[in-house]
């Protein structure tokens, strides 16, 4: 007599819930949303040490920021996060609006041509100590930045939901510069 074998699950797995951003933040214990365009697959994550950093997870990190291990996450919890900033925002949201969470500089940028330079004002940014490798937020790309954004009662409740924003290098030294100009101009 063989083996009997129970029957095969015929119906697709349920579809798992996306969660809205405020969810994602409460059940992680994560204090900005990651923003999973700056993710990439960890080379060999089967050797990779740690633990995907949602709160209580212990699986072992399969994606991390520039496929590094910083802000390591599990596949399941990366796509948790990819899929709910791919839902459309609310309709609550004024359009125009930016969240941090639902952004349009991906709608911007299809194309993948020239990146587009995001509108920045110097003045809402200050120096970091030392130099910090993130995506800048003018240019886009995942640089050595030297200035962060500026915390103020105008944007403190947006960045509780965020990181800060970052300018590399180059972009800062544009605006300096470029802002250098129109106060001899102006003056």
């Amino acid at each position: 007599m063989g083996i009997s074998q129970p029957p095969k699950n015929t119906e697709p797995p349920a579809p798992t819930p996306t969660l809205t951003p405020a969810e994602i933040l409460e059940a992680a214990g994560l204090s900005h949303l990651p923003d999973p365009s700056t993710y990439s697959r960890i080379p060999n994550p089967e050797k990779a040490p740690g633990r995907c950093m949602w709160k209580g997870c212990m699986d072992r990190p399969v994606w991390g920021e520039g496929g590094r291990l910083q802000h390591p996450l599990c596949n399941r919890h990366y796509l948790t996060i990819k899929n709910a900033q791919e839902t459309p925002a609310p309709a609550s949201v004024p359009e125009g609006t930016n969240t941090g969470v639902h952004s349009t500089d991906d709608q911007t940028d299809q194309d993948h041509e020239t990146p587009k330079l995001q509108a920045v004002n110097i003045t809402d940014y200050k120096l970091v100590n030392g130099v910090v490798k993130e995506p800048c937020r003018r240019c886009g790309e995942l640089a050595y930045c030297t200035h962060v954004e500026k915390l103020t009662d105008k944007n403190r409740a947006e960045r509780l939901k965020r990181k800060p924003w970052f300018l590399c290098r180059k972009c800062a030294k544009e605006l300096l510069e470029a802002s250098k100009d129109n106060r001899e101009s102006a003056g």
